[in-house]
């Protein structure tokens, strides 16, 4: 394969490709720090400060990116609203939380993950139509012009069978290596977000330590959502020694985070 057979290979790959890095949806990581503000709600109970809020139309899209719009507006499926929790143990007790002591019916974390995620499949198929749709017009062209120039005896003849013979062989094996560029991205794309939910999702029992604060989300579906919820901890120590918040959110807006009782 010569130089300006690979040069065609390459330009032909970079130009089935180009679709995927248009508008493709973005997924930066950050961390939930960065939205600690203008909370909600806000209880103190026996020196255990819980910060509450759902994330607004704002917060969502700059925590999950482009992405997070397909929380609110999935196709076909109820809109799913995350909460964020923060918690300061300031008492000189082990506290631990539970999903199952919170009274809302909580989204598994990996519903959220498929949610934000796309289909390496789906992309790999269109990357391949979107090839053999280039190998058709190639082809077609190709053979307009072979026939063009054979019919007027001009050089048309000569490009028109160089097209059809090179173009499209190249088109066809350009087409398998860009899907397989395309879908290798977006499965890394998507190992990146389960990673990143599982990490900000609150899907098993923690404890806090004293002094800790502990971030964390939670995620519910519009049918299951409400602003009013109960959400418990228990002392490791003594299990039966427990705390409760009477969370109230969208009533009392923006409250600043309180780090001391």
């Amino acid at each position: 394969m010569n130089k300006h057979v690979l040069l065609t290979l390459a330009a032909a790959i970079g130009l089935i490709g180009l679709p995927s890095c248009i508008k493709r949806p973005k997924y930066r990581s950050r961390p939930l720090e960065s939205i600690s503000s203008r909370f909600e709600y806000v209880g103190t109970k026996d020196n255990v400060i819980l910060h509450a809020k759902r994330l607004n139309k704002d917060e969502t899209p700059y925590l999950f990116g482009t992405r997070g719009q397909w929380l609110a507006h999935g196709h076909k499926q109820s809109p799913i609203y995350p909460i964020y929790l923060s918690f300061h143990n300031v008492s000189s007790k082990l506290y631990v939380l539970a999903p199952k002591k919170i009274g809302l019916k909580l989204e598994p974390h990996t519903n959220i993950a498929k949610r934000l995620q796309s289909s390496s499949t789906i992309k790999a198929a269109g990357t391949l139509a979107a090839g053999s749709a280039m190998s058709i017009l190639a082809a077609g062209g190709g053979l307009y012009a072979w026939f063009s120039g054979a019919a007027i005896g001009s050089a048309a003849l000569i490009f028109g069978a160089k097209a059809a013979l090179i173009t499209v062989p190249i088109l066809v094996l350009g087409t398998p290596i860009a899907a397989l560029i395309r879908s290798a991205r977006s499965a890394r794309i998507n190992s990146k977000i389960k990673y990143d939910i599982k990490e900000k999702t609150l899907h098993r029992e923690v404890t806090i330590y004293p002094g800790q604060q502990f971030d964390t989300l939670i995620f519910v579906k519009r049918t299951h959502y409400r602003t009013n919820f109960t959400l418990s901890l228990y002392e490791q120590n003594n299990p039966n020694n427990t705390i409760k918040f009477d969370v109230s959110l969208g009533q009392h807006r923006f409250i600043e985070p309180i780090l001391t009782p």
